[in-house]
């Protein structure tokens, strides 16, 4: 993933010291306007966590498609602070896998993280060490709260963009390797019979 800087005026929000600040978000396209930081990730980037790993490289072989965009809002990496953001996945499929998020742990186990569909369609997927999984559909309107201790990835199921707004402790990380190192989200979530279903992932 690439996380870039951008340059604003200097009568924008700061994110070295903690001022307050006023954005901008679509509410039909989920832009966010200013960030302080624009993070891109692509296929490239998230090499083997689609189940089809022959489909994800004819893909890489064709092109390297832009998977999802988040425009953020960084705060001091402190506690008390909330960086905000709103991220975009786009409609795709690896094989008959959703476009989808790395999807990760906070750092901190005790952070917490809250989302808001603001469009399209898609899935929150969570779980938790201890093998427990949640699986929520999101649409307009749609809250999740992310309790601590649980690892959390999204998915477009629809045929636009989907983005939500979520915020989130500034002090508390992204660890993407861990649930890797757990062996993988244990729901999946794949098109059967022109539908979006989840599925145990040993069963994809």
């Amino acid at each position: 993933m690439r996380s870039e800087p951008v340059l604003t005026s200097k009568d924008s929000m700061n994110s070295v010291l903690s001022v307050p600040w006023a954005a901008t978000l679509d509410l039909r396209s989920g832009a966010l306007w200013p960030p302080s930081h624009v993070v891109t990730c692509r296929l490239s980037d998230m090499a083997g966590r689609y189940a089809d790993r022959a489909a994800e490289q004819e893909l890489l072989n064709q092109s390297d498609p832009l998977i999802y965009r988040a425009d953020e809002i960084l705060a001091p990496e402190t506690r008390g602070e909330l960086h905000t953001s709103v991220t975009v996945v786009f409609p795709g499929k690896i094989g008959d896998e959703y476009f989808m998020s790395k999807g990760h742990y906070q750092v901190d186990d005790a952070a917490v993280k809250v989302y808001l569909a603001v469009s399209g369609t898609g899935y929150m997927l969570m779980q938790n060490a201890k093998g427990d999984t949640m699986e929520v559909p999101m649409a307009p309107g749609t809250i999740v709260y992310c309790a601590a201790g649980w690892a959390q990835r999204t998915v477009n199921v629809g045929n636009d963009p989907f983005a939500y707004f979520k915020y989130w402790p500034a002090d508390g990380g992204h660890d993407y390797e861990r649930v890797v190192r757990e062996g993988g989200f244990l729901k999946r979530v794949v098109e059967r019979n022109g539908r979006p279903q989840v599925i145990d992932a040993k069963d994809i």
